[in-house]
């Protein structure tokens, strides 16, 4: 529209009605900057870690929790790690980074090369007297009592998320370093200390990641979304260019998905880690590479395209169920698009495996 001047001259006006808006700003956060780590290999950050997880987990909460959001982790190694007594055991693991209903979150760093996440060396994992602080050796059997229990909790923890990325990062247990304790479950130890868990979530991809030395699971996946094996919704979990080696019981554990894909992975060298206090390797059964095993729901949907699954301490790839007995370690086979190097069977599929290939 337009309009006259006092002078006598036109004014122009533009009115624009009806525009659509731009996408949203993306809110960026620098763990150093805005959270107080140092990053210099001695100083230890879980405190700045925690912070980044409430910020974003109150973010999630509000009207703007939908809004795309990274969270930038500079290079540098980062040492975490916290234990303390409590109800959960004689020594429990806080979680590095437990994010709690976040969509459309990045967590970057800068390289999986120059950006690492450390577990101090000392921290206990396994069974400890409660009254000596020893190592504990339990008598043969399902020893569960929780007061002699320490646990390293997770580093990176999914829960309810959705369309998250986690990129150029490594993650390191340090298990070598590790104060390791007496049997701890139905076999082995088998207690939280997981690189990276998802659960209840959808959209999650990991991307240029190496996690690796962790005292049970480089990754563990256990959704319980879908409602059965015809259930046609996927939930898209995504694994790229990433390796899972060296971790104590498995490089990944799928406990309960329906759509993942691995590309490019490496799920190797479990229970292949020499701890140096136990002169020995942290083993924890089945010590596969990867394994199949529905907890309390299924399994469905799965593709490793380009994957290596190379000496582990058990199969490559394994599926029973949770009470089933594990396949024997030996043999060989090796299906289309796997590698795999070593003496132990690639695949053992056990009873009631439920997944689709």
């Amino acid at each position: 529209m337009n309009c006259r001047s006092p002078a006598g001259g036109l004014v122009w006006i533009g009115v624009l009605l009806g525009a659509a808006p731009g996408p949203p700003a993306v809110l960026r956060k620098d763990l150093k900057k805005d959270f107080g780590a140092v990053g210099d290999g001695r100083t230890n950050d879980q405190a700045a870690f925690a912070r980044a997880a409430a910020f974003f987990n109150q973010r999630a909460q509000g009207p703007g929790g939908e809004a795309p959001a990274v969270l930038f982790i500079p290079r540098g190694v980062y040492v975490v790690g916290a234990q303390a007594p409590g109800p959960n055991g004689y020594r429990w693991g806080a979680d590095v980074l437990p994010l709690v209903g976040c969509r459309n979150l990045t967590i970057a760093g800068q390289d999986s090369a120059r950006t690492e996440i450390r577990y101090a060396a000392g921290l206990r994992y396994g069974s400890f007297d409660p009254a000596t602080g020893r190592a504990f050796q339990p008598p043969p059997g399902y020893f569960t009592d929780r007061a002699y229990a320490a646990s390293g909790g997770t580093c990176v923890r999914l829960e309810r998320c959705e369309n998250v990325v986690v990129a150029d990062l490594a993650l390191n247990g340090n298990s070598p370093q590790l104060a390791v304790g007496g049997a701890w479950g139905d076999t082995g130890i088998q207690l939280p200390f997981d690189g990276v868990f998802v659960t209840g979530s959808r959209g999650v991809t990991l991307r240029r990641v190496a996690v690796h030395h962790f005292g049970r699971d480089g990754a563990q996946v256990l959704n319980h979304l879908a409602t059965g094996l015809a259930d046609p919704a996927r939930e898209n979990i995504r694994f790229e260019n990433s390796t899972f080696d060296y971790n104590g019981r498995q490089g990944l554990s799928l406990t309960g998905v329906h759509g993942f894909r691995a590309e490019n992975c490496s799920f190797s060298h479990t229970a292949r880690a020499r701890n140096a206090g136990l002169g020995r390797a942290l083993f924890s059964n089945p010590a596969a590479g990867v394994d199949v095993e529905p907890e309390g729901g299924t399994v469905a949907h799965l593709a490793f395209a380009g994957c290596r699954f190379v000496d582990n301490g058990g199969q490559g790839l394994v599926s029973d169920r949770p009470a089933g007995p594990h396949p024997p370690r030996h043999g060989r086979r090796a299906p289309g698009g796997l590698h795999a190097l070593g003496h132990h069977q690639l695949v053992g599929v056990g009873d009631a495996a439920g997944f689709l290939l």
